[in-house]
């Protein structure tokens, strides 16, 4: 079931071959991992164990990161949409190199009245349309440490058990 999860190297496939041996140890009560798939109560890890993190817990956490991680997309179309006004914007300077203006007063102007408002626009917009989403992705890598800490605790053998 887990041999299945590698992404084909020679290091993933290690860590699957790992893996799979702890849950079997797990499974046949040896190892590390002996005990910690008994049921034991809800709020106890049995003698010299913090408290259990069910796998209903577990799967729980990941999708609340799971959720959080759409952000990522909406971050890649705020700069992507950045990404088009700045080019917009470098046609704009451009111009500003080709026109001949009259005088230093009109090339001034241009700059005050077109190019100054226009990258104020660029950055605001950038800033409000990524801003909530870097904050849930924050979020969600606080999550995720919080859920590996737990998920190491278990692995290391002491700390938190698992319940089915």
């Amino acid at each position: 079931m887990l041999a299945a999860a590698g992404d084909g190297s020679e290091g993933a496939t290690a860590d699957t071959r790992r893996i799979e041996a702890h849950r079997v140890r797990a499974i046949e009560g040896r190892g590390v991992f002996r005990g910690i798939l008994e049921t034991k109560g809800a709020c106890q890890g049995g003698p010299g164990r913090g408290p259990m993190i069910s796998f209903h817990e577990t799967v729980e956490s990941l999708e609340r990161v799971n959720d959080l991680l759409k952000s990522a997309a909406e971050v890649r179309s705020a700069v992507s949409h950045t990404l088009e006004l700045l080019a917009d914007f470098t046609a704009m300077l451009e111009y500003s190199h080709t026109k001949e203006f009259k005088d230093t007063g009109e090339a001034l102007d241009y700059v005050d009245k077109v190019l100054v408002p226009r990258v104020s626009r660029i950055r605001d917009a950038l800033a409000s349309q990524t801003e909530p989403h870097l904050g849930r992705l924050e979020l969600a890598h606080e999550s995720a440490s919080r859920l590996v800490l737990r998920l190491q605790m278990l692995s290391d053998g002491g700390g938190a058990g698992l319940v089915p």
